[in-house]
C-alpha cells in the first residue's frame, strides 16, 4: 500500500469513527484518564472507563475495542486487565496493550511477560526503551521515560512480531515505527513539546484504540491513530505555542482534522 492510500484510508477512518461511534473499553492509568478519554470522544468514538473486576468481563463484551495502559498498577487493577484480555480474546476484541514503564521495575517487567505470554494482544506499544524491553533484558527505562536505546527498532519489531503471532507494534521516538512480521511504516510526524505534557503517549494509545474499534486492517489501524494525534499537535502548537494549552488545542484541532490537512502534514514511508 503506497503513501496516498494509506493517506485515503486514515481520513476514511476519521470519517467511519463519527459515524459508527466505537465503544472503547479504557482500563488505563489514574493520571491521564480524563484526556484519555477526551480524545477518543473528539475522533468520535464512545470511552467507557472502568477499572472495577466485577464488571471488567461484561464491559468487555460489549466493546468493540479494549485499550490496557499500565501506567499505573495496582493488584486490583491487574485482576481486572486478566479478565479483560480473557474475554476480549474469547469474543475476537482487538486489543492495544501500551506497555508504560516497562524495564523500570520487575514487577512490571514480570507483568508484561504474563500478559505477552498468555493472551492475544493486537498492537503493542511504547516508546524506544519499553519495547526494546520486549526483546532483550539490555535495557532499562528510566520510570515511564525513554533511555537511550543501542538496538535497530526495526529489527527489533520484525523479530518481535514473529515472535508473537504477527502482533503490531508501535515504537515512538524521534521517529516513530509501526510494524509486524511483513511491514514496517516510518512517521516523522509530532512535535518535540509532547515530551513536555504528562498522558500524550496514553492519549495516542487511547486513540489507536478507537481505531481499532472500526474492525479494520490492524497495522492500518494503529497507523491513523498515531498520525491523526501528531498531526493535530502540529497544527494545535502553530497556532498556539502554550504549553499549558497544548492538550486543549490538540482536542479542537484533533475535532477539525480534513484529509486536507492530513496531506499537508502527513510524513511517512514504507520501509
Amino acid at each position: 500500500m503506497d503513501k496516498e492510500s494509506i493517506v485515503k484510508n486514515i481520513f476514511l477512518d476519521v470519517e467511519k469513527l463519527k459515524k459508527l461511534n466505537p465503544l472503547v473499553h479504557n482500563i488505563t492509568n489514574f493520571v491521564t484518564i480524563y484526556d484519555c478519554a477526551n480524545i477518543v470522544k473528539v475522533i468520535g468514538a464512545s470511552p467507557v472507563m472502568t477499572f472495577e473486576k466485577e464488571e471488567a468481563e461484561d464491559m468487555t463484551s460489549i466493546s468493540d475495542s479494549l485499550v490496557i495502559n499500565m501506567g499505573t498498577m495496582t493488584s486490583y487493577i491487574t485482576s481486572s486487565v486478566e479478565l479483560a484480555l480473557k474475554k476480549a480474546n474469547e469474543k475476537n476484541i482487538p486489543i492495544i496493550f501500551d506497555v508504560c514503564g516497562n524495564g523500570a521495575t520487575e514487577y512490571r517487567n514480570n507483568f508484561v511477560k504474563k500478559i505477552v505470554n498468555n493472551y492475544h494482544i493486537d498492537v503493542i506499544k511504547g516508546n524506544y526503551s519499553e519495547i526494546t524491553k520486549l526483546f532483550t533484558d539490555d535495557v532499562m527505562t528510566k520510570g515511564v521515560d525513554s533511555a537511550n536505546v543501542q538496538y535497530d527498532m526495526k529489527d527489533i519489531i520484525l523479530n518481535l512480531s514473529k515472535k508473537f503471532n504477527d502482533t503490531v507494534f508501535v515504537a515512538t521516538g524521534k521517529k516513530d515505527f509501526i510494524g509486524n512480521s511483513k511491514d514496517l511504516i516510518s512517521i516523522d510526524n509530532g512535535i518535540e513539546e509532547l515530551s513536555y505534557i504528562v498522558g500524550t503517549g496514553c492519549m495516542t494509545s487511547s486513540l489507536i484504540g478507537a481505531f481499532l474499534g472500526l474492525k479494520g486492517k490492524v497495522l492500518l489501524e494503529a497507523v491513523s491513530g498515531l498520525v491523526v494525534f501528531e498531526i493535530a499537535s502540529e497544527l494545535a502548537f502553530e497556532k498556539n505555542k502554550s504549553i499549558s494549552n497544548l492538550k486543549n488545542n490538540i482536542f479542537d484541532e484533533m475535532f477539525n482534522l480534513s484529509e486536507e490537512k492530513i496531506l499537508s502534514k502527513i510524513k511517512i514511508d514504507k520501509i
